[in-house]
């Protein structure tokens, strides 16, 4: 990858790495689902003795996640939230929904809604993207009764509207 060339050229030429710059790398190879080099420069971190920043763990988050690794990225995920309570961070629905929608795949509701629950526990709130992906857990279970559950849910919550993925994922749910 580019970003790594450049990187390396800024070593070679004397300039030495910050935190920040170790985050980038992590932050690039994880939208790239590369486990190996974002491992890689999430240690180079863990090596200058200092805490990772909530972006770095929210990149492992996602790098595990989209390489399959769901247990691994819960694994960072808890170790986020012990390092970094809500109301004091930048903690937010996102790095759940990521895990969630790995469990939604595979159907495994009872997992997606643990985690909907830990959220919630942190004082996040559920947002629709998060109600879908319970209700799409729920579609995939074969469990159209659950999914009714999380879409009068959202319409009770108060501040949010089932959108047209809301009602695309109850209809495929109806005529599965």
């Amino acid at each position: 990858q580019k970003a790594e060339e450049h990187f390396n050229e800024m070593v070679q030429a004397g300039i030495k790495p910050s935190v920040s710059t170790y985050v980038l790398l992590v932050n690039a190879f994880a939208r790239d689902a590369n486990v190996e080099k974002a491992s890689e420069y999430w240690a180079r971190i863990r090596e200058m003795n200092q805490r990772p920043p909530i972006q770095a763990f929210a990149s492992m988050v996602q790098v595990h996640a989209k390489a399959g690794d769901v247990d691994k990225a819960e694994d960072f995920l808890m170790q986020m939230l012990q390092r970094y309570p809500a109301g004091k961070s930048q903690l937010n629905s996102r790095w759940f929904a990521m895990l969630m929608d790995a469990h939604a795949r595979t159907g495994d509701f009872e997992r997606c809604e643990a985690l909907l629950e830990t959220m919630q526990k942190h004082g996040i709130a559920p947002n629709r993207v998060t109600y879908n992906t319970a209700m799409k857990a729920r579609v995939n279970a074969g469990d159209l009764a659950g999914a009714e559950h999380w879409f009068k849910a959202m319409e009770n919550s108060g501040n949010l509207k089932p959108d047209v993925y809301s009602h695309y994922t109850l209809f495929f749910g109806l005529v599965k």
